[in-house]
């Protein structure tokens, strides 16, 4: 799961980096995130900000096997909670190939989630076709920090 993660935040943030100062995420390709702007810090935490509703991060990835990957954990900061986070697993981004995780709590401490992929029955039989999408809310104005992907 770490490859595959550290491969589609590889590919998704394409950043530039430069000594210790938050450097934009840049578009890369077909890679982008929608209704949010986003940085890196120099230790990997990437601090969005909402500014529409259904904000995500979006990556077009190569085929992967599923099965032995199913396990997408993550920290998070998000003073005000997150509503709903939404991972699609396949493309086009379909709601019967993702998983929804509710009400991430407000904290102001770094918290992990961690989100089986295969309490979606269709997991297993799906592979990840074209792309992989992470749905961080659906409300404008949030800040959300995140960091070990």
């Amino acid at each position: 799961m770490k490859k595959l993660i550290f491969a589609f935040c590889s590919v998704l943030l394409a950043i530039t980096s430069n000594a210790a100062v938050d450097v934009p995420i840049t578009y890369h390709g077909f890679d982008y995130i929608y209704n949010m702007d986003g940085k890196e810090n120099v230790s990997g935490e990437y601090t969005f900000t909402t500014t529409g509703p259904d904000p995500y991060v979006y990556s077009d990835i190569t085929s992967v096997t599923t099965i032995d990957h199913s396990i997408y954990s993550f920290e998070y900061i998000a003073e005000e909670g997150i509503d709903a986070v939404q991972i699609f697993f396949s493309t086009p981004s379909i709601e019967e190939n993702s998983i929804f995780v509710y009400n991430l709590a407000p904290t102001t401490t770094w918290k992990t989630v961690s989100i089986n992929l295969k309490n979606n029955p269709n997991w297993e039989s799906t592979p990840v076709q074209k792309g992989f999408r992470i749905d961080l809310g659906n409300i404008s104005g949030k800040l959300i920090k995140i960091r070990n992907v």
